[in-house]
């Protein structure tokens, strides 16, 4: 019988801790959704960066430049490697008309000399029989082979592609204007001797050239060109979509945006081309991930917020956890509230520091593409040195005595000197009428002569009329249609006229030229006018080659560079020259950059490391990409200072919490566990155990009390081997009949009392009691009934009537104040005939097996316990046995004994548990065993909370009726 429990009190540790969860998980929420931004901007970024590298790809490859090049050199490469007329060549060279669209003229030289050409029947051999040798002459013998190729190049490549340019633009694909159409040429020539003269005289249109390069790239690229209604979309979309995308991206002034479950990227360049890349957008992407953490956390943190306000209400739920949460061990609670109050703050701090260093990393993107940007911008106008030096020389010239005294032959030299050192391009004066006395032109080859005939005309008839004498009133018709001309505003040259010693810049024939003009009012004879030309793109490339020419070890990378592609003329070198392979994506990316005329900036893994690049097209000619080089480590490394502080004190602070783990382990974690290893040995009933006194505070006094308490234990021991000689393991049966008794005491001292023996008239008694409680009392009280139920035998008491007064009698006077009862059933066995005589004092009622109808059922026996009240009302009752039927006696811890939930084992599952057991006519030491194994495995590991005893007593099925 189990003994009323102890008044449980709550710590309010399980509320505390559910605050303690509840606060951090709010807080961790907060940053979360404060940083939920910055993890999906970081996924957009990633995703578009990706895109980006593609859509790089697909503009340069599908360019006219690179794609025009990559062929032609492929052909090159191939020529020089197994010679011209290999087979391969031939098949190579009909590829680049079939396969590629793009059919040309390839005249292909040895040593300078004309070794063949592609076609075999191609036309011009005369004027490119020696073109590669004329282009190394000097001085006349140049001039000469100039005028016998001018006519010939004119009508092949229109104006702007005589001699003295082709050897300028050597090496660069040239495109050219003839007609309606728009060419290309390229002339090539290697240290092994071998060269080549490419002309193709169409350039595939992009509608052509976007289908054949995008199976090399990827099929995520598209391009458009919305004016001829050609749309080419990427893979698994549609040209519907596509323009949708499209103009969702114009209409929001953006590049990139998600359309239809795509993330799109698009660029477009001055002709109303489009390229695009798209890719499926992800189904789980980080930021949908984190929001989901950050959504668990408020739910979580919402959760412990109620079940803190329902325990404080009183609520059975709020109890439900705070209970559990209260019934952890102590040293598990320890650690658990030095996690939080440590290392969750820690953590905390840790991702805060995180976050930080990723708000720097971003500033210093920003940083280094602001910075970039304004050097590039600086870099790009800082030729106006270079003007000026311009200004200098012509202004020099003009007040050179070789140039007012006509001293023509050390002016020629000083002209040449000058034009060699890429100080000027041309150089002429002339007389108040405007002849020529002294020009680098060549009439024949020269086409703006005329002009400049026209121009000298009027310069000199506004700025120095008094040189004119008697020709001032002598204008010809063509003058004077020139002057009007010349002086309308519409125009444009009316400024040039009001401007003398200024450098002008404007196009003369096919790209922009500084002009400086002056005359001589203050001379009465000799030169009256001046003028000094220079190519702004010659000017442009000697400051580019100043600029970029720094020579660098073949492993370094420099800070900027200059990449020669333009719209007019393109070869992709750099400058400063770079060596080795992997830099396709800074090619790629340029490209783009001058197709779209747009800054671009990009993170590119390249051969010496992971760089930040900022490109940015020239727009002062359109002949080049600057790009400015950031190595990413250096700029990251000046993070390391933080990095390092916030991991230092990372450390320090696990320290501290290790310092402060070991400090709490030592005061409590240590002597708790001592205390547990000494609960433990006492439920393995082990007396030997001692618990060691570590310090003279709170925990050395419990531990003596528990050391106390184990050598008490063997006291204990002796009395349950005194007590277990009282009651009758093996109880003795009569013939034909089987009597089996087991016991599980809960404690080395139990109340439960059970015994069988014989009486002197033939009968057998069978009883069971339990006294309530456990322990010493409970064992003592157990000891006054067996001595009670002894003594009948000298007294001639009848049975079971008056042995039960008397043991009513016995606990009313000596156990009741003491609040102990007993219940107790005596049962009186004739084994003869079967019948039976029981009462029952407040004992569960015994149950009783028929093996006819295979049934159990109860026996009824109401009443109270013994000792509580004086005078106990008895209530006897006569059953009778059969064969193969069985009586089982038991003590509530049976039916009572809770599993880890709380549920009792009850009594219609005992009772199933008996007929089961009964049908299957086991044994009855089996029997009991089977429902000792059924209670442990209902119960769990640990003692039973009360005394466990079963009595059973069963006919023999051969038994004779009585």
């Amino acid at each position: 019988m189990t003994t009323p429990a102890a008044a449980t009190y709550r710590s309010g540790f399980g509320p505390l801790l559910l605050l303690f969860l509840g606060i951090p998980l709010l807080l961790l929420s907060i940053i979360g959704t404060h940083t939920l931004g910055r993890f999906t901007e970081h996924t957009v970024r990633e995703r578009q960066a990706a895109l980006d590298h593609l859509l790089d790809q697909g503009v340069a490859q599908s360019s006219t430049s690179w794609y025009v090049l990559r062929r032609l050199n492929a052909l090159s490469r191939l020529i020089r490697r197994h010679g011209a007329d290999h087979p391969l060549v031939e098949r190579a060279f009909q590829r680049l008309g079939t396969r590629w669209q793009l059919p040309c003229t390839v005249y292909v030289y040895r040593h300078r000399d004309l070794l063949r050409t592609f076609p075999a029947e191609a036309g011009h051999r005369s004027t490119f029989a020696r073109l590669l040798h004329d282009l190394t002459l000097t001085g006349d013998d140049f001039i000469q082979a100039q005028r016998h190729h001018n006519q010939a190049l004119l009508d092949l490549f229109g104006p702007g592609n005589r001699l003295e340019l082709l050897l300028r633009f050597k090496g660069k694909l040239r495109r050219f204007t003839r007609g309606d159409t728009r060419g290309a040429y390229l002339i090539q020539e290697f240290p092994d001797g071998w060269g080549f003269f490419f002309i193709l005289p169409r350039i595939p249109p992009f509608a052509t050239r976007f289908p054949l390069v995008r199976p090399l790239t990827s099929p995520a690229l598209g391009a458009a060109v919305p004016g001829e209604d050609f749309w080419l979309p990427p893979a698994g979309t549609d040209a519907d979509r596509m323009r949708v995308a499209l103009q969702r991206t114009i209409e929001e002034g953006r590049t990139q945006v998600q359309h239809d479950g795509m993330e799109w990227v698009f660029c477009q360049n001055r002709e109303g081309i489009v390229w695009c890349a798209a890719l499926p957008l992800p189904r789980s992407p980080i930021g949908g991930r984190a929001g989901l953490l950050v959504t668990l956390g408020y739910l979580l943190a919402g959760l412990c917020f109620a079940l803190f306000t329902l325990s404080q209400t009183g609520s059975a739920w709020g109890h439900a956890v705070t209970d559990r949460l209260e019934a952890l061990g102590i040293r598990f609670r320890l650690g658990l509230l030095f996690a939080m109050a440590t290392i969750l703050p820690l953590g905390i701090a840790i991702l805060l520091g995180s976050i930080g260093l990723m708000d720097r990393r971003e500033l210093l993107v920003a940083e280094a593409g602001r910075t970039g940007l304004a050097r590039l911008s600086q870099v790009e106008q800082g030729y106006g040195a270079r003007i000026e030096a311009f200004r200098q020389v012509a202004a020099a010239l003009r007040e050179s005595p070789f140039v007012k005294y006509l001293q023509l032959e050390p002016l020629a030299r000083l002209v040449n000197r000058l034009i060699r050192a890429n100080a000027i391009q041309r150089f002429e004066i002339r007389d108040p009428l405007g002849a020529t006395l002294f020009t680098t032109d060549d009439r024949e080859v020269h086409g703006v002569t005329q002009a400049t005939d026209l121009f000298s005309r009027a310069a000199i008839r506004r700025e120095a009329p008094n040189r004119l004498g008697r020709a001032a009133d002598k204008v010809s018709a063509e003058e004077v249609m020139a002057e009007g001309f010349l002086s309308r505003d519409d125009v444009g040259l009316s400024a040039v006229l009001r401007q003398p010693k200024t450098v002008l810049t404007f196009r003369m024939g096919t790209s922009p030229a500084l002009w400086y003009w002056d005359t001589y009012p203050e001379l009465a004879t000799g030169p009256c006018f001046l003028a000094v030309t220079h190519q702004l793109e010659w000017v442009y490339e000697g400051y580019i080659r100043q600029a970029f020419g720094v020579s660098l070890p073949p492993e370094a990378i420099p800070s900027r560079l200059a990449i020669e592609v333009g719209f007019e003329s393109a070869n992709f070198r750099t400058r400063p020259r770079l060596q080795g392979a992997g830099w396709l994506p800074l090619l790629h990316a340029a490209a783009r950059s001058q197709e779209t005329g747009r800054v671009l900036f990009r993170e590119l893994d390249l051969p010496s490391g992971r760089f930040w690049v900022t490109l940015k097209p020239e727009l002062t000619l359109g002949m080049f990409v600057f790009a400015e080089l950031v190595p990413v480590a250096s700029r990251l490394a000046t993070l390391a200072p933080i990095r390092w502080r916030l991991l230092a004190t990372s450390l320090l602070a696990l320290l501290v919490a290790f310092l402060g783990a070991t400090l709490i382990s030592s005061f409590f974690m240590q002597p708790i566990a001592d205390l547990g290893e000494g609960i433990a040995a006492i439920r393995q009933r082990d007396a030997s155990f001692r618990i060691p006194r570590r310090r003279p505070d709170e925990f050395g006094l419990l531990a003596d009390a528990f050391n106390n308490l184990l050598s008490e234990l063997k006291e204990l021991e002796y009395g349950r081997i005194v007590q277990e000689s009282l009651l009758p393991a093996d109880p003795p049966s009569p013939p034909g009949w089987g009597i089996a008794c087991h016991r599980i005491p809960a404690t080395d001292l139990a109340g439960d009392y059970h015994d069988v023996f014989a009486l002197g008239d033939g009968r057998w008694a069978l009883i069971m009691g339990d006294v309530t409680g456990h322990g010493i009392s409970a064992a003592l009280a157990m000891a006054m009934a067996k001595a009670t139920v002894d003594y009948q035998s000298l007294t001639g008491w009848t049975v079971p009537s008056q042995v039960m007064d008397q043991l009513n009698r016995l606990f009313y006077r000596e156990l009741k104040p003491r609040q102990k009862f007993m219940t107790m059933t005596y049962v009186v066995l004739d084994p003869e005939s079967g019948e039976f005589l029981a009462e029952n004092a407040g004992h569960p009622y015994p149950l009783i097996y028929r093996a006819q109808t295979r049934t159990v059922g109860e026996l009824p026996l109401p009443s109270m316990p013994l000792g509580a009240r004086k005078i106990r009302k008895a209530a006897p009752q006569i059953g009778r046995l059969d064969p193969g039927d069985a009586l089982l006696l038991y003590s509530d811890g049976m039916v009572e004994c809770p599993d880890p939930q709380g549920n009792p084992f009850t009594y219609p599952r005992f009772y199933a548990l008996f007929e089961r057991l009964m049908r299957e006519r086991r044994p009855l030491p089996d029997a009991l065993a089977a429902m000792e194994a059924a209670l442990r495995a209902h119960q769990g590991p640990g003692p039973f909370p009360d005394d466990v005893t079963l009595l059973l007593l069963r006919r023999d099925p051969a038994s004779p009726a009585a």
